[in-house]
């Protein structure tokens, strides 16, 4: 699926049951708001859900969930959000292999905004946040949690010669690679 426009959806489930892998691709000019129905009611949506898919951002385009954002929620392989210019704002709770599946975010450039991380639940064992360059942005104070998760290799860099850098500004953690 490629979408260059503007789409809302109440709820976006990538990978349920499906034989074939998933593949959405957000172009520049693309706005995907997922999450909400009509009545305001606020739902999860997800990557991956019982079977491998992909979310690909490119420059510009925007994807915002008003729920939860689970990543490889459960089931086999690997799903990933692949965020190469693009903006990711997640208002809910983030899960990267959260019910025993497997997610990956490979952030190669714009931003990952998330209101919150379960610092031993939302990046499973078999799960990894990778920066080459962009942001990751968190709300409030998530320092020793970052530190905690970059320590068992959990959120890392694509490169060994690059390092994480952890900032809170009294609002926000943001993580980078230098």
């Amino acid at each position: 699926c490629f979408l260059d426009q503007e789409a809302i959806v109440s709820q976006l489930v990538l990978g349920n049951g499906a034989s074939i892998r998933s593949t959405v691709r957000l172009a520049k000019g693309a706005n995907l708001i997922a999450g909400e129905s009509p009545g305001g009611v606020k739902t999860w949506s997800a990557i991956g859900y019982d079977s491998p898919s992909t979310m690909i951002m490119h420059t510009g385009a925007i994807f915002s969930t008003a729920g939860h954002l689970w990543i490889g929620f459960k089931g086999v392989g690997q799903s990933v959000l692949f965020i190469s210019g693009g903006t990711v704002n997640v208002a809910g709770q983030f899960g990267l292999g959260w019910n025993g599946g497997a997610g990956r975010v490979d952030l190669r450039g714009g931003q990952l905004n998330l209101a919150h991380i379960d610092s031993t639940q939302s990046i499973g064992a078999t799960s990894v946040i990778e920066i080459e360059s962009g942001r990751l942005s968190i709300s409030g104070n998530y320092e020793a949690v970052i530190k905690d998760l970059i320590s068992v290799g959990l959120v890392t860099t694509h490169s060994r010669d690059r390092t994480l850098i952890i900032a809170y500004d009294g609002s926000k953690t943001t993580v980078t690679a230098e």
